[in-house]
């Protein structure tokens, strides 16, 4: 699909810029620009997946998935490509727990709610692969406040 084609396009885009060890700040900002010089009906769906999975998809490139199964993972592009491998799946939850726990980290010092921080983590649960979001979910509800 167009979509898929798309959001491949951008994942390598994102992996090149990665490897180039350009900040997530200035990923963002090259992406953007992509976006904006796309027709606007592709620019709006293209402005939605940067705001949406920029982070996430710098996770995944840098657990050394490659830009089709960061897509299959996404469930933007269909694949019988998945990741299988226990040991790599314990790893990006891993990462995920981090980058969720740096995200609390900054919440909290912009002196947000618990709700707000709670919010703020179901939200990036949303938007993870099907076999961690539930985990991810789970883990908001238990720990959060502990965290905090």
């Amino acid at each position: 699909s167009l979509e898929c084609d798309l959001f491949k396009e951008a994942v390598t885009e994102v992996e090149y810029l990665v490897k180039d060890e350009k900040t997530e700040e200035q990923i963002k900002a090259a992406l953007e620009k992509t976006c904006s010089a796309l027709p606007s009906k592709i620019a709006a769906k293209c402005q939605s997946f940067v705001d949406k999975y920029t982070a996430l998809v710098i996770t995944l490139l840098s657990q050394e998935l490659d830009p089709q199964m960061v897509c299959a993972e996404l469930n933007v592009c269909p694949s019988s490509i998945r990741i299988e491998n226990p040991k790599r799946l314990k790893s990006l939850e891993c990462d995920l727990c981090k980058e969720a726990v740096t995200e609390v980290d900054n919440l909290v010092k912009d002196e947000k709610t618990e709700d707000e921080i709670k919010a703020a983590l179901e939200k990036m649960c949303s938007v993870l692969p099907t076999k961690i979001a539930a985990k991810c979910q789970s883990y908001v509800d238990k720990y959060t406040a502990l965290v905090i």
